[in-house]
């Protein structure tokens, strides 16, 4: 910051006053396999007459490891570093310079896995145009940009999904399309300590020996060398855990993966594939707390455990909770079914039980008392730990976690919304309302939170004289009088912050625990906390049925569905990239209707399934070898998603190079390395939400290689 003022100031004492003009600032999105260098461009527009300028931009330094700029084509270029994970760009000159549009510089990173974005800090960001004797700070518009992974690499590394009960899981991770003479892997894999207990790692083939393995923080790291190089492609390595909650749970590649060829040692493109744990067979067996949505502020709530499905012997279990505390404050365990021993310690709870005679437990065993403080909704969940037990046998039990949320109140605590262009000032009002006639306030305790990176907070305009303290992004308000305040309607306190987004784009201002209203007597007012914000739009709805491309037999929905709707479009075989961003997403109901909201603007529809792969058979690939000689009729011709869906190998044609692959498929052969399309294809329709909903947006999905449209008839 003391370096953007100090350009500034030079161009003031130097030709004078300032004005505004208007320039743009695009960050390339590009892809990149890990280990690899990999350039960014920084492209402009409006760079005419340019007398200095400066860019931060922030990266996240586990991803990318900066190294330098290059492709600039003016002297004086100063590069460095602002808290290790701001780059800052900064150049000035006496004599006005102009750049065509297209690229400014280019940034170089060492890129070490996982996906990144690489984002403009606006706040901190100036361009001076000096314009006769007189400087010009300009405007800008940003557009951020990204690396993310390459998935095409011959070279592939695949954790598996692996079904398990609860205790010991072994997840494979697999190698294909590796040279033959792989002289060391580095691998780091990353798992959640809550659910996974990491236990060894071990291999088969030419991993079988030499695997050094570690655990920290939730990341395993595993070396594996060899100094004359080998096959790894028919070798296996596995991750052993102990698996200790019945929920899915993601293993993951982390930053830092590398493997090398032997002498000479030279780095390969690797393209990393995650996996997963998920229970395994049906569960009978349930430990659940409810969903309560009728808490009110400053009283207590009580939340049963119910439990259902117990087998006649259980005699014992042990249970760990966490609840948010200070939302609610834990008061103790009342009217349990048998005695239980529990302690608490700050958000944690735990509770154990035995009873050799192994009386029924199911029903609602006991009941947790809490105090509703507010003001949000409150979560009480089961942790890693949890076990039901017969003598030595555990019994595979599912766990559904509760919820408090409070009742609608009479009175409303909201903060005001405005619209802003950036950057400016910004007055944000806080005000009571619908405070019943004779309920006088004598209190307020607000904690109003805000994002930084969009928001400063300079002062407030305090009629009524409460006592204010930034703590962090948190405004902490405290008023209290032994005389009433009218305070109904009017406003309590507005908050003045300075605005700088890229893009004027919206920011929520949030009222955060903490917050209570209380009248004279010291008595607790519920309220209705109502957030605000800045630039913050209104949401339209998408909605419409996702089916199957069952044609001409009737369209089916599509089953365990979601869909998504993103920025930008699906990426066209063999292409991988950009990836977009998902906006927001929502389930698939059992008859295929969907509703998702988003705001106004030009938006993609995706959609994704969890359901088996199927409705492919001997004449799927006889319509397509039937479509490759482009004989009629065959249920292809004309129907782009077919089309998409017979393209097996992903090479962007339809040709005889998908046909064995499908066959390889359909009689379950393996490997089967040039299958490379995804189970499910789905339509990825473009939509653009202006100002009104959008019903009936239908569109339809299938399974790869389904051509003939006949899943799962």
């Amino acid at each position: 910051m003391m370096r953007k003022f100090t350009i500034t100031l030079l161009m003031v004492l130097v030709f004078g006053s300032l004005s505004f003009g208007q320039y743009t600032a695009m960050l390339q999105t590009v892809t990149a396999s890990p280990n690899e260098n990999v350039s960014v461009n920084l492209s402009v527009t409006g760079f005419t007459s340019i007398g200095s300028f400066q860019f931060f931009i922030q990266v996240d330094p586990a991803v990318l490891t900066f190294q330098n700029v290059t492709n600039f084509s003016q002297p004086g270029l100063s590069v460095g570093s602002a808290g290790g994970n701001v780059i800052t760009v900064l150049w000035t000159n006496t004599t006005p310079y102009t750049w065509a549009n297209g690229t400014l510089l280019t940034l170089n990173f060492k890129y070490n896995g996982l996906s990144c974005p690489i984002a403009f800090q606006p706040s901190n960001c100036e361009v001076v145009k000096l314009q006769g004797v007189n400087p010009i700070i300009l405007s800008g518009t940003f557009t951020d940009g990204a690396v993310s992974p390459f998935m095409g690499n011959a070279a592939q590394a695949t954790i598996g999904n692996v079904s398990a009960p609860l205790g010991t899981v072994s997840v494979p991770v697999n190698y294909t399309g590796f040279p033959t003479n792989v002289g060391s892997l580095t691998q780091k894999i990353s798992y959640d300590p809550a659910k996974l207990t990491f236990i060894s790692a071990t291999g088969t083939g030419s991993l079988t020996s030499g695997l050094i393995s570690n655990v920290a923080a939730g990341i395993i790291t595993i070396v594996w060398t060899n100094p004359i190089g080998a096959n790894i492609n028919t070798s296996q390595l596995n991750l052993n855990f102990s698996y200790t909650t019945l929920a899915t749970t993601n293993v993951s590649f982390s930053t830092g993966c590398v493997i090398t060829t032997a002498a000479p040692v030279t780095n390969i493109a690797v393209t990393y594939n995650n996996g997963s744990v998920a229970p395994g067979g049906p569960i009978t067996a349930f430990a659940s707390f409810p969903v309560i949505t009728t808490a009110v502020q400053g009283q207590m709530v009580d939340m049963p455990l119910t439990l259902s499905g117990m087998p006649v012997g259980t005699d014992n279990f042990d249970l760990h909770l966490t609840y948010d505390n200070p939302r609610m404050s834990f008061i103790g365990v009342f009217n349990a079914m048998y005695p239980v021993v529990s302690n608490a310690n700050g958000s944690n709870i735990n509770i154990s039980y035995t009873n050799l005679s192994a009386p029924a437990v199911n029903g609602q065993f006991l009941v947790l008392r809490f105090m509703y403080n507010g003001i949000g909704t409150a979560n009480v969940n089961f942790v890693a730990g949890c076990q039901f037990s017969m003598g030595a046998t555990q019994v595979g039990v599912g766990y559904s976690n509760g919820s408090v949320s409070p009742a609608p109140a009479v009175v409303n605590a909201n903060i005001g919304s405005v619209s802003a262009v950036s950057p400016s000032s910004v007055a944000i009002p806080v005000t009571f309302t619908d405070i019943p006639g004779g309920t006088n306030i004598g209190a307020v305790t607000m904690k109003i939170g805000f994002d930084a990176s969009k928001l400063t907070y300079v002062n407030a305009l305090n009629p009524n004289n409460a006592t204010i303290q930034l703590v962090g992004n948190v405004v902490q308000i405290a008023w209290s009088s032994t005389t009433p305040v009218i305070v109904n309607g009017a406003t309590f306190i507005t908050l003045n912050f300075n605005y700088a987004a890229s893009g004027n784009a919206a920011t929520q201002i949030i009222f955060k625990d903490g917050c209570q209203l209380a009248n004279m007597t010291g008595t607790i007012v519920p309220a209705n906390w109502n957030p605000g914000g800045v630039n913050m739009q209104v949401n339209f709805t998408i909605s419409g049925y996702l089916k199957y491309d069952n044609s001409p037999l009737t369209n089916i929905p599509v089953p365990n569905a979601t869909v998504y709707v993103k920025d930008g479009p699906e990426p066209i075989p063999p292409a991988v990239g950009p990836v977009p961003n998902v906006i927001a997403s929502a389930p698939v109901a059992a008859d295929g209707f969907y509703s998702v909201t988003v705001p106004n603007g030009s938006y993609y529809l995706y959609a994704s399934s969890t359901a088996a792969w199927g409705g492919v058979n001997q004449a799927d690939v006889i319509n397509l070898n039937r479509y490759i000689a482009n004989l009629s009729p065959n249920t292809m011709e004309g129907n782009p998603l077919r089309i998409l869906a017979g393209d097996i190998n992903r090479n962007g044609l339809v040709d005889n190079g998908d046909v064995i692959p499908l066959r390889r498929r359909i009689a379950n052969l393996l490997p089967n390395p040039n299958y490379l399309a995804p189970d499910w294809i789905f339509q990825n329709p473009d939509i653009l939400v202006n100002g009104a909903n959008l019903p009936g947006t239908d569109f339809l999905g299938t399974c790869s290689g389904d051509v003939n449209g006949t899943y799962p008839f």
